[in-house]
């Protein structure tokens, strides 16, 4: 069959030779030419919005094409499983049907913040935990096959809080680990990068660290060797800068360049770009007095080029960005300029130059934000999560668009997903009524001498310690989904779910 520029050129041809031919065969020609024309294959764009999750707070984080047909998601949950967060998996075909979906952790809080997909196409998970953590959380990196059956975990960090945000793959199938480490550098926080290979085993480690709070948010690969990593650290007036660090392969630091203003500025995503330097996003306050969109171009040697800065009415950030094969920009974040109310998930595409090419919003009248993005051959994924629509509290929320960015309609499919693990029980320990306005009643074999509620994010909300025995427990706090941990005064622990309901 011939491709279809050639159908148009025979149609342009005959519609010429058309013109001098009498009425009744002008007639007989035009009849065969619209059989003609609706002979031509054509292809319906495919477009949609979609939530998947349950009944409780669930955010996308991360989506990869498989391939053109099928994508894979990485997503936060606290509808499913049996504590406040598991790591939530699933895959979705081309129309955007769950095809298949999965858990990891038990136990605590397992969070997913960035994935990636390699040639095999198992799934590599990002995140932190607090299960069997050295500190209050370790940085967790877990690989699972390509339906999402968890192959092994490793946690990574020390006696403080640490976490992972970024991995990026290495063609010899090494990983390079970005986030935040508080167990070692110095005091108070330190941007942290690790290269480790395909079993997890670190290679070296980095930190990057001063005073004050140091921050890392995201690293690339740098083509003809090395790695550079983005993030934000303190500034001697108090607020933070943007920083990009460039390491050498074995890890050692070349170079730190910082960038902002006189307010609080943050760099959380790096790429190379096309011409060999470095484009940077994320958000600032150095312009005006609430956040906006920032994004930084900068040379091969950290220089800058220019930067721009969205927003200048309301508030606007932005988290992930790519650069297509044109030299055009695209971004995902969120906006509060303009769309439904409050928060929507904004799509951003601009120059080569960083001027403004088109901008897109998608959301309710609530909080919609984009977290993760991915460019197909005829348009682009949008993943974040939706608090306009779903199930729940937060739903995953999933937009495909043309290359325009746009979508044929704005209806949302909404996906109640009934994957689930029983929750954690014992015959030995029942607390009740659950849900409850606040006050739960504790029946145990065995005094209960401590209790600790963790709230979705993995924050302790309420902790009550009697020696004598805990029989009742009021938590005066927001509606939500809560974890209870309850310790016997023979040191077993119990959890389980609890729901506290206006």
């Amino acid at each position: 069959m011939k491709p279809f520029e050639e159908d148009k050129k025979e149609i342009a041809t005959a519609m010429k030779r058309v013109s001098i031919l009498s009425s009744k065969s002008k007639l007989c020609f035009i009849a065969v030419l619209c059989l003609f024309l609706l002979s031509i294959p054509t292809e319906a764009q495919i477009t949609w919005r979609r939530t998947y999750g349950g009944e409780l707070d669930d955010t996308g984080v991360a989506i990869r094409v498989i391939d053109q047909n099928r994508f894979v998601v990485a997503a936060s949950t606290g509808s499913f499983g049996v504590d406040a967060s598991s790591i939530y998996l699933f895959e979705t075909d081309a129309l955007g049907n769950r095809t298949w979906s999965a858990l990891i952790g038990e136990g605590g809080i397992f969070r997913a913040l960035d994935m990636q997909v390699d040639e095999d196409g198992d799934l590599l998970i990002v995140g932190f935990t607090n299960v069997d953590a050295v500190g209050g959380y370790d940085a967790l990196l877990v690989r699972t096959d390509a339906q999402g059956t968890e192959q092994w975990r490793k946690t990574f960090g020390g006696s403080d809080w640490d976490f992972f945000s970024d991995i990026k793959l290495l063609e010899n199938g090494n990983m390079l680990l970005t986030g935040q480490t508080f167990s070692s550098g110095e005091p108070g926080g330190n941007a942290w990068i690790i290269l480790c290979d395909s079993d997890g085993e670190i290679i070296w480690e980095q930190t990057l660290g001063g005073s004050g709070l140091h921050d890392g948010w995201a690293s690339t690969v740098v083509p003809g060797g090395g790695f550079a990593m983005t993030g934000s650290l303190m500034a001697d007036n108090g607020e933070t800068d943007g920083f990009l660090a460039r390491y050498d392969e074995s890890g050692n630091l070349l170079w730190v360049q910082t960038y902002g203003g006189e307010g609080s500025d943050e760099l959380r995503d790096v790429i190379v770009t096309n011409d060999g330097g470095f484009s940077m996003v994320g958000m600032t306050r150095s312009f005006q007095e609430f956040n906006e969109a920032w994004h930084l171009k900068v040379d091969a040697s950290g220089s800058e080029e220019w930067f721009k800065n969205w927003g200048q009415i309301d508030n606007q950030e932005s988290y992930r960005h790519k650069q297509l094969g044109d030299g055009r920009f695209l971004t995902i974040g969120y906006t509060e300029t303009t769309g439904a109310g409050g928060r929507d998930m904004f799509l951003l595409r601009s120059f080569a130059d960083g001027e403004f090419d088109l901008g897109r919003t998608f959301g309710g009248v609530s909080d919609d934000e984009g977290l993760g993005l991915q460019v197909l051959d005829d348009g682009y994924l949008l993943v974040g999560y939706a608090l306009s629509f779903g199930q729940g509290s937060r739903d995953v929320f999933i937009v495909r668009t043309n290359l325009n960015g746009t979508t044929e309609n704005e209806d949302v499919i909404e996906d109640f997903d009934p994957v689930s693990v029983p929750e954690l029980a014992s015959s030995e320990v029942i607390v009740y009524p659950n849900p409850s306005t606040g006050l739960f009643f504790v029946d145990s074999d065995e005094p209960i001498i401590e209790a600790v509620l963790w709230d979705i994010t993995g924050r302790p909300g309420r902790w009550e310690r009697d020696e004598s025995g805990l029989t009742s427990l009021y938590f005066d706090l927001p509606a939500g989904m809560y974890l209870l941990e309850l310790t016997s005064v023979d040191g077993k622990q119990y959890k389980s779910r609890v729901i506290i309901s206006n």
